[in-house]
């Protein structure tokens, strides 16, 4: 071995290698920290009924920016007013992340209307909600086929595939009903008025008639309300129909919505239900 690699200075070097690599990864460490602002984390605010330029004050004051990913005309509703948002009000994020928005436009944009005959009934379901269209009544039809699209309407008439139909439009669906097509009467309580609808839909079931008690006043409101009472009620023994309605109660109530907390945990925990 030569003398040098067991002399002091050889050694001393070593010793300034190693602390120069360990100072340069603390460097590039610290840096990334700084950089990502590691657990540093912002809090999206409720943006919904706000103007777009407001919402961009607002996101701003909170290191956020605003993205406008689509537009949808609604009656009654201020136009350029948000009428959606990704993440949703509370939700922590980090600095400089887009939340983005639906606005109300001005005018009913119209989007030519695809061809969804005998198509089964959730692909259906996924093209008209991402289109940006809602769903009305789901009509079940007596036919071999379970599931099957067999027709769509608006307005009570038949769609030409191609047709310039209005974004928000609620469009009815023909289904074929096939042998024994019940379901399970799904769980809504605590849910808003939204997501139940969505459950009942991807259920195979209508939404009957909404009641909204004196917590819900306004259209916002009416947004955050939750479901407190459901008819028919859960019940893992029982099935409905294909196409039938359940009809819904909404509140802002704290203690009507605690009773349905209760119904849910003695639910939950006398059976094994889907959990939406």
């Amino acid at each position: 071995m030569h003398p040098f690699l067991k002399s002091k200075v050889f050694f001393k070097q070593i010793a300034i290698s190693i602390c120069i690599v360990i100072l340069l990864i603390t460097i590039v460490l610290f840096g990334l920290k700084l950089y990502t602002r590691h657990n540093v984390f912002y809090e999206v605010p409720e943006l919904f009924g706000v103007e777009l330029t407001q919402a961009e004050d607002i996101a701003k004051a909170e290191n956020l920016h605003i993205k406008i990913v689509d537009s949808i005309f609604v009656k009654n509703t201020t136009p350029g007013t948000i009428l959606e948002q990704y993440p949703k009000a509370g939700v922590k994020v980090k600095k400089h992340r887009n939340v983005s928005v639906t606005i109300c436009s001005s005018k009913p944009e119209s989007i030519p209307f695809p061809n969804l005959k005998n198509i089964a009934y959730r692909q259906t379901l996924n093209t008209l909600l991402n289109l940006g269209f809602n769903i009305g009544e789901i009509k079940y039809k007596e036919y071999k086929h379970k599931n099957l699209v067999l027709g769509l309407r608006y307005k009570n008439d038949s769609i030409t595939p191609g047709s310039m139909i209005e974004k928000g439009s609620y469009i009815d669906l023909i289904v074929g009903k096939g042998n024994n097509n019940t379901v399970l009467i799904p769980l809504l309580l605590k849910k808003t008025v939204k997501e139940a609808n969505n459950i009942l839909h991807y259920s195979y079931l209508n939404v009957g008639r909404i009641y909204y008690d004196k917590t819900v006043k306004t259209e916002k409101e009416k947004r955050f309300a939750k479901i407190w009472k459901q008819s028919p009620a859960y019940d893992k023994d029982k099935n409905l129909d294909v196409g039938q309605s359940i009809t819904l109660w909404a509140t802002l109530d704290s203690t009507r919505l605690t009773i349905a907390d209760s119904t849910i945990s003695r639910i939950r925990n006398l059976s094994n239900i889907k959990k939406w």
